[in-house]
C-alpha cells in the first residue's frame, strides 16, 4: 500500500496513517525546512515513512513559500486579508518568504517507479487544486484510489481553490465525494474549512475506510 501525505508538517497525519495502515509505505512531503527537520526526526527509525523536502505542485521547479506566524498555515499562496473573521489572532500573518523545490505527483511517481497511489492526502493551505493538476494523468488513468483533502469555504488565501472548484474538478476526472469531516466554523458562525474524502467512482469502498474516515 502506498500513501502520499502532501503537506505533512511534523508528521501528525503520517503517524495516524501508520496506526491505521501498518503495512503501508508513506511518502511525507514537507517543504518548510524547520518543519521538515521535525518530520525527519520523528520518523528516523521508521523506514516505511519517507520524508521528502519538496512542495507538491502543478509544475516542477521552484516556487515561493509564504512563511506565516503559525507554520502549519505556510502556503504557496499569499494570505488573504479577508481571513480575519475565520482565523484566530495573527495565525496567518506572513513573516517572510523562501524559495522551495516543487515537484508534481506524476514526476515523483515516475522517479520512484510507483504505478499506483492508494491514498493521496493533501493539506496544502489552498493549493490543493495545484497538487491535483500535477497528478492529472494518474487521476484520469484511475491510478489513485482515494483522496483525503482539506477543503476551504472561507477566503483564507489569495487564489485558493474553493470546495466547489475541487468538487467540479474531481467529478470531471472520475472521483466522487464520500463525506466531509471536522468542519471548522469561524467566530462569525460561517463555515471555514473541513476535510473531505473522495474515492474513484469505479472502486468499491474499501473496508478499511468504513468508520474511520476522519483519521481520528
Amino acid at each position: 500500500m502506498v500513501i502520499f501525505d502532501v503537506g505533512a508538517h511534523y508528521g501528525q497525519t503520517a503517524a495516524k496513517f501508520r496506526r491505521f495502515f501498518p503495512q503501508a509505505v508513506i511518502h511525507a512531503f514537507e517543504p518548510f525546512p524547520q518543519s521538515f527537520a521535525k518530520l525527519e526526526e520523528s520518523f528516523a527509525r521508521d523506514p516505511a515513512i519517507i520524508p521528502v523536502a519538496k512542495a507538491m505542485d502543478e509544475d516542477n521547479g521552484r516556487a515561493t513559500l509564504f512563511v506565516n506566524r503559525a507554520d502549519y498555515t505556510n502556503s504557496l499562496l499569499e494570505c488573504d486579508l479577508a481571513a480575519n473573521p475565520w482565523v484566530p489572532g495573527e495565525t496567518t500573518r506572513t513573516l517572510g518568504e523562501i524559495q522551495v523545490e516543487t515537484c508534481t505527483v506524476e514526476r515523483y511517481c515516475s522517479e520512484q517507479g510507483l504505478d499506483q497511489v492508494n491514498i493521496l492526502k493533501t493539506d496544502t493551505q489552498g493549493a490543493e487544486l495545484r497538487v491535483l493538476k500535477g497528478a492529472v494523468k494518474l487521476l484520469t488513468e484511475r491510478r489513485v484510489d482515494a483522496l483525503y483533502l482539506e477543503v476551504i469555504f472561507a477566503p483564507l488565501y489569495e487564489g485558493q481553490a474553493n470546495f466547489c472548484q475541487l468538487l467540479d474538478y474531481l467529478t470531471t476526472v472520475g472521483y466522487r465525494l464520500v463525506s466531509i469531516y471536522d468542519l471548522y466554523r469561524g467566530n462569525n458562525g460561517f463555515a471555514g474549512w473541513a476535510d473531505a474524502l473522495f474515492i474513484r467512482e469505479d472502486y468499491p469502498m474499501p473496508s478499511e475506510f468504513l468508520g474511520r474516515h476522519n483519521l481520528n
